[in-house]
């Protein structure tokens, strides 16, 4: 066995190049009526990069990628690491100002694109991936100019004060989770892998490099697919996929037809992360699928995921242990050490964390934090609070700023949330407070249903386990759940309660 240290030194394009000599005519990448082989994949990824090389590309240089899911964005992903650089997501779909935004705030020259996008680009070298022409070049693996402490890749997330930030991460960090998330699922040449996330979203880098570094064979969602849970289960059984890695309420949508089951019997794993897994889809899971069921966290400052637990019953579900080379620490507001038990807010350290923000000096230094336990470490301030359970590991409570105040209550919505999903007929809920007559705070309910729910059934259940003002002042019925491109609840599409024809309560 190589040494972890050994490993952690090399950068993701020299363990994928290893994986390739290993494996070399296994399937890597099925995409519609492609099959992808591992050598083919890296031929063109060489390709391709030769050109970015020529284009004068270099260690820690961004470089952008905006193209439609699709062989030739992993590719290009694989090109721009192999060409020294380091890649930046662009969503074909987000609005054309958040575009603007992060081509500005990046300082990128280069972009690779595609034939649906590349009109959309201007004042920055453009590459088509389309482009036959580009995959004529040197097919052999480019000699490596990067350490493992170069960038691999900028993912932008919100930011509170609605600017978006662009969260840095070193090879350092993927490896150091790939090897170590490694170790607690089985991401080797048996398994098939399902890549329907967005790669704006950094489950994406478990699906598809995970899954390169270790030789497992990808099957990619295409746009129309990954939107669509009856699609996504077909892909699912027609490729027989082993292993499913998605978020707790797009893993709700497969599930909430029965007819959907069936077709998920191929899984041994299913990992969710992202947001909170809710006790109702954990009984549901665990009683109509065979599957292992892992709960994970990590934001994306901490490179993908930082700790993992499989569930065995409903009872309690725990995000588990810190992964090799990461440390948890729960602090008080003097930054002194919790015990057992104690809410706190978690604060990580280790060799997960990310170099900081792209071009946001101020915020860096308020996020990674000078450890007050080891001069020569960072820790990053997740604004999670949580509290160590007797067996070593964390529970999460919920957020520093989650808690809402309505007429002096303080009010945790999850709580909310969860009581609702308890009600028959209720397949999924969002509880939002938000400011309606008279500029007035209200508790607003959004609930998919089986059509068979009353807005006074639901008060009246409710009345029965909570107080009345944890009782949404609104109810709304909707089609669907609003998902954003990560897959998580899209608060900003729900409807105005008061345009909506909400049921109101007085």
């Amino acid at each position: 066995m190589i040494p972890m240290l050994i490993i952690q030194e090399k950068t993701i394009h020299q363990l994928f190049e290893e994986q390739v000599e290993r494996t070399p005519d296994n399937v890597a990448l099925v995409f519609e009526d492609r099959l992808v082989t591992y050598k083919e994949l890296n031929q063109r990824a060489n390709s391709l990069a030769k050109v970015l090389r020529d284009k004068g590309v270099k260690p820690d240089e961004i470089v952008g990628i905006m193209v439609n899911r699709s062989v030739e964005m992993i590719a290009g992903i694989l090109a721009i690491l192999k060409a020294g650089g380091a890649y930046l997501p662009i969503e074909p779909e987000y609005p054309e100002d958040r575009i603007r935004f992060i081509l500005q705030d990046s300082g990128m020259d280069i972009i690779l694109t595609d034939n649906n996008n590349i009109n959309r680009i201007s004042g920055i070298n453009s590459i088509n991936v389309n482009n036959k022409i580009i995959y004529d070049y040197s097919m052999d693996n480019p000699v490596n100019q990067n350490s493992s402490k170069d960038l691999a890749y900028i993912i932008y997330t919100s930011g509170s004060t609605g600017r978006p930030k662009g969260v840095m991460i070193e090879h350092s960090s993927v490896i150091n989770f790939v090897e170590a998330v490694s170790k607690r699922m089985n991401f080797s040449t048996n398994a098939i892998v399902l890549s329907s996330t967005t790669y704006c979203f950094d489950i994406f880098v478990f699906e598809v490099i995970t899954s390169l570094l270790k030789g497992a064979r990808i099957v990619l969602a295409n746009e129309a697919e990954r939107r669509t849970p009856r699609l996504i289960c077909e892909l699912i059984s027609k490729h027989n996929v082993n292993i499913l890695l998605t978020t707790p309420s797009k893993m709700r949508l497969l599930v909430s037809e029965d007819e959907n089951l069936p077709m998920l019997n191929s899984i041994d794993e299913i990992m969710l992360g992202g947001e909170p897994f809710p006790h109702d889809l954990l009984k549901k899971l665990k009683k109509s699928l065979k599957a292992k069921i892992i709960n994970g966290y990590g934001p994306t400052e901490t490179t993908v995921g930082v700790s993992f637990k499989e569930l065995i019953n409903d009872r309690r579900i725990s995000v588990g242990r810190p992964i090799d080379n990461t440390k948890f620490y729960l602090l008080d507001k003097n930054l002194e050490l919790l015990p057992i038990g104690i809410p706190g807010e978690l604060y990580i350290g280790g060799a997960s964390l990310a170099r900081g923000y792209l071009n946001r000096p101020d915020l860096t230094a308020k996020s990674f934090i000078e450890s007050p336990f080891n001069p020569n470490e960072k820790l990053y301030k997740t604004g999670d609070v949580a509290r160590w359970y007797s067996k070593g590991e964390i529970d999460l409570l919920g957020r520093t700023d989650s808690q809402v105040k309505i007429n002096g209550y303080r009010i945790e919505l999850g709580e909310i949330e969860n009581s609702i999903l308890k009600i028959p007929g209720i397949q999924g809920a969002v509880v939002i407070n938000k400011k309606v007559l008279n500029n007035k705070q209200a508790l607003c309910a959004y609930l998919k249903t089986d059509g068979q729910v009353s807005s006074g059934y639901v008060r009246e259940y409710l009345s029965k386990i909570l107080p009345d003002y944890m009782i949404p002042s609104y109810i709304t019925f909707i089609d669907e759940i609003p998902l954003n491109s990560n897959g998580k609840v899209d608060r900003e599409k729900l409807p105005d309660p008061l345009l909506a024809k909400s049921e109101v309560a007085y």
